[in-house]
């Protein structure tokens, strides 16, 4: 074995049979925006191997802070005309978006449901599990889930809009009614009363 120098470390133990060299890890570096030395554990790094077979871990020229800041300013600068560009791009594709969901839906329908799921923190299994719990009837109604245009059946998820809590599973029916009043409960409440309120017929022309 070659003795190695100060700054080199020797690996014998490499899958193609050849000795490669690891170049001891740098444990502080200047950044070149904050100009202050800070220690490695600071810095993303990276891994490569030279022409000479060796095998380097470089530091990134900033540390994580800095390069942090410069993202997010970048991302400030450009993201109003990306947003732009791409809600142009929607409306003028929407068919060809469309097609494309339910191409996805269709070749592989628990992915798709998997990803709808995910936004409020459930998985196939636990959804099952509240389905079961319900009898797969309506948390509100009572009703079997129906059918909807092209869509199977199924219940939807619904949650409270400012706790993000999942309350429960809902038909279509229910879950629009409930959109519509914006989970105002005094708004039910209301419609239920004028539906409860007998029926008065019509007052008739007299003599």
């Amino acid at each position: 074995m070659h003795a190695s120098d100060g700054n080199e470390q020797d690996h014998a133990d490499v899958s193609d049979g050849r000795r490669l060299r690891k170049l001891r890890p740098q444990t502080a570096k200047v950044c070149i925006y904050c100009k202050q030395l800070k220690p490695a554990s600071d810095y993303n790094s990276h891994q490569y191997t030279t022409k000479t077979d060796r095998i380097s871990t470089r530091l990134v020229s900033g540390c994580k802070p800095c390069n942090r800041k410069r993202i997010d300013t970048y991302r400030a600068r450009v993201k109003p005309t990306y947003d732009a560009k791409a809600l142009e791009w929607r409306r003028a594709n929407r068919k060809r978006i469309s097609e494309q969901q339910r191409r996805r839906r269709m070749a592989d329908p628990d992915k798709a449901r998997a990803q709808y799921l995910r936004r409020y923190g459930l998985t196939l299994e636990t959804y099952a599990q509240m389905q079961e719990t319900q009898g797969n009837r309506c948390a509100c109604c009572h009703g079997q889930p129906q059918r909807v245009g092209r869509k199977g059946a199924f219940l939807h998820v619904d949650h409270c809009h400012e706790s993000g809590k999942v309350r429960g599973l809902l038909c279509h029916q229910c879950n629009v009614i409930l959109g519509l009043s914006k989970d105002s409960s005094a708004t039910l409440r209301r419609l239920a009363d004028y539906l409860e309120k007998p029926r008065q017929s019509g007052n008739s022309g007299g003599d």
